[in-house]
């Protein structure tokens, strides 16, 4: 027997053991009635061998109110910031015609304000503070000429 064929053999063998697993699995899971039974006997050896008293109405009840909640998905509750992102990403259409408006009105703002000639600036002068032999002091500013920029009530 080759290195090839043995290999070959059980790799085969490795997936006719995973298919029989799988059929195992599923023929469990579609004997549902069995595997109530079952279910509610190992809980009543349970509570008998820990001495404690319990109704079979009681457990039955538990067992078939777990099989039917088993298989139904329920989401975990999402904190404000990941609903936020969420929300944003399942809308995302909305979310680009959005910007596409705050960006237009960005621009019209900007334009309007380009149009508007500045305001004249006021020069300023820095005069340099006299030391205190701590160091260097901070500079002080003061407008250069207050006079020129006053409007007069008569023009």
């Amino acid at each position: 027997m080759s290195n090839g064929s043995l290999s070959e053999q059980m790799g085969a063998m490795a997936l006719v053991d995973e298919l029989r697993q799988q059929q195992r699995q599923v023929q469990e899971h579609l004997d549902l009635p069995r595997r109530r039974a079952e279910v509610a006997e190992r809980i009543r050896g349970y509570y008998q061998r820990q001495g404690i008293a319990c109704d079979d109405k009681l457990i039955e009840q538990g067992v078939r109110e777990f099989f039917a909640r088993r298989l139904v998905f329920e989401a975990p509750t999402l904190a404000w910031p990941r609903r936020l992102l969420a929300g944003v990403f399942l809308r995302r259409s909305l979310l680009a015609w959005v910007l596409v408006w705050i960006a237009l009105l960005g621009g019209a703002l900007l334009a309007v304000n380009l149009r508007q000639p500045a305001a004249p600036s006021q020069p300023a002068t820095v005069t340099q503070a006299a030391g205190t032999g701590m160091g260097m002091a901070a500079p002080t500013w003061t407008p250069a000429d207050t006079s020129q920029h006053i409007i007069s009530a008569s023009s």
